[in-house]
């Protein structure tokens, strides 16, 4: 089941772990106005350390920091799809699919850049040297 927000918690020390958040965002307060189109889309990340020893806490409390744009204005966004697997896999290591659709203006008005993009990341594995 994909989803338009992700969650990397990475443990930074025995008791506080570092969450980073990433999501497609529409919202006029955390994005700034595509100068092409008029229209407020971006990708948007906030971080946050949690002492807690739970990964629920450390969501919960990521949730509440400010979140800040990671794209340019001129992009449009128009998709941003967060698909993981292999979570709980003995035979493979967990890894997340990014699928991001985004727009631009190009040179000239008229014509703008289509850009789909796919990527993959996987979780590495210290026990295979």
């Amino acid at each position: 089941n994909p989803t338009d927000c992700f969650i990397f918690i990475k443990p930074v020390s025995e008791s506080t772990k570092a969450a980073v958040i990433y999501r497609y965002s529409i919202d006029s307060t955390e994005c700034a106005e595509n100068t092409g189109t008029g229209e407020v889309e971006c990708i948007v990340k906030a971080s946050h350390n949690c002492t807690e020893a739970t990964v629920a806490e450390c969501k919960t409390n990521a949730f509440s920091e400010s979140f800040y744009p990671v794209t340019a204005p001129e992009i449009s966004v128009n998709s941003l799809k967060f698909y993981v697997s292999g979570v709980g896999s003995s035979d493979y290591l967990p890894r997340v699919t990014i699928i991001i659709q985004a727009e631009t203006p190009g040179a000239l008005n008229s014509l703008s850049v289509l850009l789909n993009l796919q990527t993959t990341i996987s979780q590495f594995s210290d026990d295979s040297f």
